[in-house]
């Protein structure tokens, strides 16, 4: 056991964001053992357990160099929008009243607005306003959602805004997590 135990540190110290998670608290031990199982697989030579993984999980030392990252987001605002559709319209182009998002690319103009038919949800994380030109956050949240094999389809960030673009099938998930971490961990 004491091998797997220095595998498991290992792998930990080679992904900040698997080092977060432990150190504030906010993680399931069984779902971050099996996304490392393959690592500690190659690096024991043999397949190891779930079980012996997250019982590893258990010892692992880390730094909380994350606290001040989650601090900020403790301090921030989470709302959710649906409703939104991703269109790329080209000509001239005046946005309305419904433009959340607009920027050019090639010669046409890529939309992101308010749309009855929309498929999109966005998941608005206002944070505080010392936050802002903070660097890491939003990779940070990135990283954190795709542990869970949450991926979001756009990612914006403005200031003390973090705008989150997702389909509907996966906002619920989405929110949870992000609660998860902003609101219990560091308990």
């Amino acid at each position: 056991m004491r091998g797997i135990n220095r595998i498991v540190q290992s792998v930990i110290d080679q992904e900040p964001i698997y080092s977060m998670m432990l150190s504030t608290g906010v993680v399931n031990y069984t779902k971050l053992a099996s996304k490392i199982s393959p690592y500690v697989n190659a690096l024991a030579g043999e397949r190891v357990r779930i079980n012996t993984i997250v019982k590893a999980l258990s010892t692992v030392k880390t730094e909380d160099h994350f606290k001040e990252i989650v601090d900020i987001l403790k301090e921030a605002d989470m709302s959710v929008d649906f409703r939104y559709m991703e269109r790329l319209k080209c000509g001239k182009f005046v946005p309305g009243e419904n433009v959340l998002i607009a920027y050019r690319k090639n010669n046409c103009w890529k939309v992101i607005e308010g749309d009855p038919s929309g498929e999109l949800a966005l998941v608005r994380i206002t944070l505080p306003p010392e936050a802002a030109g903070k660097p890491g956050l939003t990779l940070f949240l990135v990283q954190y959602l795709a542990v869970y094999d949450l991926h979001v389809e756009k990612i914006y960030r403005f200031d003390t805004d973090i705008l989150l673009m997702c389909s509907y099938e996966i906002v619920d998930q989405v929110v949870r997590y992000l609660r998860d971490l902003i609101f219990l961990s560091y308990k």
